[in-house]
């Protein structure tokens, strides 16, 4: 469920609108663990090498 809202960030991440920190800021107001936020930034940094 917490990581809904930071779908709809997704774009905006891959166009390079929203940097990193901004969505660390993001993570830590949805109270997402330090394993979750290395999970979803792993993931993000594998979709910006497919593109």
């Amino acid at each position: 469920m917490k990581y809904i809202s930071l779908l709809f960030l997704i774009p905006e991440i891959l166009s390079g609108r929203i940097t990193k920190e901004q969505l660390l800021d993001e993570m830590v107001k949805l109270g997402l663990t330090e394993e979750e936020k290395n999970e979803l930034l792993k993931s993000l940094q594998d979709e910006n090498n497919k593109v």
